[in-house]
């Protein structure tokens, strides 16, 4: 018997068909907290106004509507079952996408092709992308071995691309080969450490969002600094791991996962201690913070989609414009909002004279579809911490 039971668990949900016996993965989203000695459970308290106002303009929903688990085996780890509002996941999925791949952030493609521009990787013609359909029955099974690889390396599908711009790849050949995108501080993935003099700035609107959601979760001290952005297909991988190059390892770790949903485990100090795996869905946060900050984690499996719904629900285009036209009709000004001063330029829905969007708000709508198609084989998980202390 081996003593990496961390490793033997990791394998058994790698080569398994993603169909689970009752109990064998902890689903969050359907326990009865009562009967489970195993879980802790909990609410937030309710926030004053103007944090309500604030979560809202996140795409969240108010802090005490938010269910909080914890798990007995794993000190310090919280599960948070999507606390986005209805809606509210659209725009950070076009920010992982579109906006924080650009330049000067740093991902794994830099290795291996020169980025013209501002680095924009999302297809200038959105058409491009294909459907779930095609890219399952275009893979070759040859090819799922670099598929598969740890996504925090640099992968080998690309090295055969060439560094002179003019023979660049398309825009939508690189994004299915994009696996990482590093923010803020940039991580070196051959030293593992954090180089002070090696960063740029951080998204300030990822800033708010990751402060907020730990600030509620009783973490007001958090300082974001860094954040990894790992890109999974459907043959994706992440190797059991700790985090441990940040200087203050006593700070928690946000994880924030969009897309397709995956078998999460995590484990102890050592990989001598039997992983629990959980169920990650679209929207979910996680929280790693004492004991379980430190413990062994990886994603031994991402989930197919079930037929006729290659999305969930929450990522729909209809859920998108209901979120807006709410959002409109309440003078809400949401993150992709540039309503009023930032954009001036406003566009009336023809099929509702009383909705009101935003230029950007209606690209966004309008493209939907093409970023579905993406997450319809895609996971998206965003991965923030803070390096130094202080």
């Amino acid at each position: 018997m081996s003593d990496d039971l961390f490793k033997e668990e990791f394998k058994r949900f790698r080569n398994s068909r993603g169909e689970f016996a009752a109990g064998e993965v902890i689903d969050f989203e359907n326990v009865e907290p009562s009967g489970a000695s195993q879980f802790g459970v909990s609410n937030m308290p309710t926030p004053p106004l103007s944090t309500c106002k604030t979560a809202q303009r996140l795409g969240l929903l108010p802090a005490d509507k938010w269910i909080v688990f914890s798990l007995a085996t794993a000190p310090g780890l919280y599960v948070i079952p999507n606390p986005f509002r209805a809606g509210g996941q659209h725009h950070w999925v076009k920010q992982c996408l579109v906006t924080y791949p650009c330049k000067p952030n740093v991902c794994n493609l830099d290795a291996h092709v020169v980025r013209a521009g501002d680095g924009r990787l999302w297809p200038r013609d959105l058409n491009n992308l294909p459907s779930a359909a095609e890219v399952l029955v275009s893979r070759d099974p040859k090819d799922m071995s670099e598929v598969s690889k740890n996504v925090s390396e640099v992968p080998k599908d690309v090295s055969d691309v060439s560094k002179d711009a003019s023979k660049m790849p398309n825009h939508s050949d690189l994004l299915h080969k994009l696996h990482w995108v590093t923010l803020g501080y940039h991580y070196d993935w051959t030293a593992k450490v954090y180089h002070k003099e090696h960063r740029s700035p951080f998204p300030e609107d990822m800033a708010e969002l990751s402060t907020f959601i730990l600030g509620a979760a009783g973490f007001p001290n958090f300082v974001p600094e860094a954040a990894i952005v790992n890109y999974y297909n459907l043959g994706s991988t992440l190797s059991g791991h700790t985090d441990h190059s940040e200087e203050d390892l006593s700070c928690p770790l946000l994880s924030i996962s969009f897309g397709q949903s995956a078998v999460f485990l995590i484990g102890g100090g050592t990989k001598q201690v039997r992983p629990k795996a959980i169920l990650l869905r679209s929207g979910d946060v996680v929280i790693m913070s004492r004991a379980s900050r430190l413990a062994y984690h990886g994603v031994p499996k991402i989930l197919p989609p079930h037929k006729g719904m290659e999305t969930s629900h929450c990522l729909s285009q209809d859920t998108l414009q209901t979120y807006l036209e709410g959002a409109h009709s309440e003078g809400a000004r949401l993150p992709w909002c540039l309503c009023g001063k930032a954009q001036g330029t406003v566009v009336a829905d023809s099929e509702s004279a009383n909705t009101v969007q935003c230029l950007s708000c209606s690209r966004l709508l309008n493209s939907w579809p093409e970023f579905a198609a993406y997450l319809s084989y895609s996971r998206i998980n965003v991965n923030i911490r803070q390096v130094v202390s202080h």
